[in-house]
């Protein structure tokens, strides 16, 4: 009876210690495949300002985006744009404007993640698109400038070598649309 209990005992440690054994190999081999770096894509973003279903303007911005490892995961950004100044305060009353405050204007686009599933680009991508409306006033005007923001973020799947408009919004005070479009191609 003994002898059986030991060789019960036995035999359990070996089952333990070859699972362990087996559980690592696993967990090295995942930790190895989410390490290594997917391919690199080219994304090709597209701002257009629409009025009445026709485009009046329209912007491109492009980025490589190499495949994240968990070494190397973060934000991909694109930015651009101009600081205005926007007049503030004066010294005295009905003098020129001495006192600016000065705003961002242009696209900023923000990349989170990279993977390919079934012919799509898994990301998240948060979009911000400001601008002075210039059709409103002059910079002579008593009225302060009207500036025009869109933001937007959202997760994305996008297929390859295909344009998808990503985001879309109306201007609440005219007929005029923003639109965030992307293209995603695979480089090799």
């Amino acid at each position: 009876m003994i002898r059986r209990l030991k060789s019960c005992t036995l035999l359990l440690a070996i089952i333990l210690m070859l699972s362990g054994a087996a559980y690592a190999q696993e967990t090295e081999a995942k930790e190895a495949a989410s390490s290594a770096p997917s391919a690199r894509h080219l994304l090709k973003f597209v701002v257009k300002e629409l009025e009445g279903g026709k485009v009046i303007n329209s912007r491109e911005y492009s980025m490589y985006l190499a495949g994240l490892s968990k070494e190397t995961a973060g934000t991909s950004s694109i930015r651009t744009g101009s600081k205005v100044p926007i007049p503030s305060g004066v010294y005295k009353e009905g003098s020129i404007p001495m006192q600016y405050t000065y705003i961002d204007v242009g696209v900023n686009i923000d990349i989170r993640g990279d993977r390919v599933e079934d012919g799509k680009l898994y990301c998240f991508i948060k979009a911000e698109i400001t601008s002075i409306d210039t059709s409103a006033n002059s910079e002579n005007s008593v009225f302060p400038r009207v500036v025009r923001q869109n933001s937007w973020s959202s997760p994305v799947f996008a297929p390859l070598g295909k344009p998808i408009t990503l985001f879309s919004s109306d201007d609440a005070a005219s007929k005029r649309t923003m639109q965030l479009e992307l293209t995603a191609t695979e480089v090799k």
